[in-house]
């Protein structure tokens, strides 16, 4: 999932179930952070104190992708939550949606962590976790050769509908192109397909980012064992089922804590079931569900806008330093973030999956 998913849907939702405006944008935050908290450093300020920032995601390109311990350590628990399903290992490790493991890891919070002082940085990296698996599953964090998919095999089902929205020319878009870029998109599919008959993919890195976009539908084959499978997707209808459950997730949240409690603009998903799948259906960048997303928020919020800087995004490091100095460490939500996201890491991959009999590191 992108942007308009891990903040957007989720800002707007904290705050039609009622949860107030600051609290509703550190949850969000903390969702959108998880793709976005690349650097593994200390960040170290005048009392002495050294604070790591844990690295949650690489970039699609990163050579660390290839890491077996960045694997295990990023990919498994932050965006490929296992689902324990199946027989052989490689099956058991792949994502899936709603599963009994990521349920698991929602009684955790709720029974452990909401009385901690970063409770709201770490529901909103769980709610990142949860949420990926309504588009993730099917795939695994680590080099499988269940994520392998030959880009020969891949059918976008409504490509035809998206091009008419944007009135693209059709005739352009699939014109040939020149010698040497042929030559090179050869070396790199010889080369793709390679490295994936070697060691598997990684995720769903095979099929690009059509797991993570709302409004495609698209099927794929791949073979497992010999045995060829087909697999039918219809992203609209895994993403608003994931709007939901989060939803409900945020609603039980402002329940439980006072202190964060709001004006509560409607009481069940029903009442922006379908504003939500005309978000959904929206084709294009993810910045225009976003638009879309707002334009929701303000329906019941007139004055209200997105705060669209992510901490620390945007900021100079100096700047994170100082408002630690000034406020102490427990009133940075930065701090606070990589505190969680520490906590997160360690709990699914040394308590949470061990309780399935899924050893990872």
């Amino acid at each position: 999932m992108q942007k308009d998913m891990h903040y957007s849907a989720v800002y707007v939702m904290a705050r039609l179930v009622g949860i107030e405006r600051e609290s509703a944008h550190l949850i969000a935050s903390a969702s959108q952070f998880v793709d976005q908290s690349r650097k593994t450093h200390f960040i170290k300020y005048s009392h002495g104190h050294l604070i790591e920032q844990v690295s949650t995601a690489h970039s699609v390109i990163n050579l660390k992708n290839f890491s077996k311990v960045d694997q295990r350590n990023i990919w498994i628990p932050f965006h490929f939550l296992p689902g324990n399903i199946g027989e052989s290992t490689f099956e058991r490790f792949l994502c899936r949606k709603d599963s009994e493991v990521a349920h698991k890891m929602l009684d955790n919070f709720f029974t452990n962590e909401l009385d901690s002082s970063y409770y709201l940085e770490f529901f909103g990296i769980m709610l990142h976790i949860y949420m990926d698996t309504f588009s993730h599953y099917g795939f695994s964090g680590i080099n499988s050769p269940y994520n392998h998919v030959h880009h020969r095999d891949i059918k976008i089902h409504n490509r035809t509908k998206i091009f008419a929205r944007y009135k693209f020319n059709l005739k352009k878009i699939s014109k040939k192109p020149k010698r040497l870029g042929i030559q090179f998109r050869r070396f790199m599919s010889v080369l793709e397909q390679d490295i994936a008959d070697r060691i598997g993919a990684l995720g769903h890195s095979s099929c690009a980012h059509l797991p993570d976009v709302p409004y495609l539908h698209w099927s794929f084959k791949r073979k497992i064992d010999k045995e060829q499978y087909e697999h039918n997707r219809l992203n609209e209808h895994d993403f608003f089922d994931s709007c939901e459950k989060t939803f409900y997730l945020l609603k039980k949240l402002r329940a439980l804590k006072p202190g964060i409690q709001s004006e509560e603009n409607i009481s069940d998903f029903s009442e922006i079931k379908r504003d939500v799948v005309d978000i959904l259906r929206t084709p294009g960048r993810a910045t225009l569900r976003t638009k879309a997303w707002e334009k929701l928020l303000i329906k019941y919020h007139p004055n209200e806008r997105f705060k669209h800087i992510i901490y620390p995004i945007s900021r100079k490091l100096s700047l994170v330093i100082k408002e630690i100095e000034k406020q102490g460490l427990k009133d940075v939500p930065f701090y606070r973030f990589s505190q969680a996201a520490n906590i997160m890491q360690v709990y699914i991959l040394r308590k949470l999956l061990p309780e399935f009999d899924l050893y990872i590191i």
